[in-house]
């Protein structure tokens, strides 16, 4: 796993911590999404079961019904070829999508969709 990968994960599990303990009336709607594997035996069984590459890393069911996709980053990661291809197919079914690269930035987005 490359220091970015690491960072955007330490990023992203202090931020749900923390919305997790402050924001009760918010639990059960926003989530990760599990399309990382471990190793080639997991990401092929991961595969037969329907995970697919570039999925956003969260998604968070708003109070309309609606899902926001959720998208980490470090301050200077970028999408891979396959969360562009993602973030082009739901955009165009009507979804929203964000990219976020801080927990200020994640919860201040929480707070903006929480309608």
């Amino acid at each position: 796993m490359e220091f970015r990968d690491q960072s955007e994960v330490a990023i992203q599990s202090k931020a749900y911590v923390n919305l997790w303990n402050n924001r009760p009336d918010l639990r059960g709607r926003v989530f990760a999404i599990n399309n990382n594997s471990q190793n080639s035996i997991k990401g092929a069984l991961n595969k037969s079961m329907g995970v697919l590459p570039g999925v956003a890393d969260m998604a968070f069911i708003r109070s309309n019904g609606a899902i926001l996709w959720i998208e980490w980053k470090t301050q200077l990661g970028s999408q891979s070829k396959q969360q562009k291809e993602w973030e082009h197919t739901i955009t165009q079914l009507g979804h929203e999508y964000v990219i976020v690269r801080s927990e200020d930035e994640f919860l201040s987005v929480i707070d903006k969709y929480n309608d």
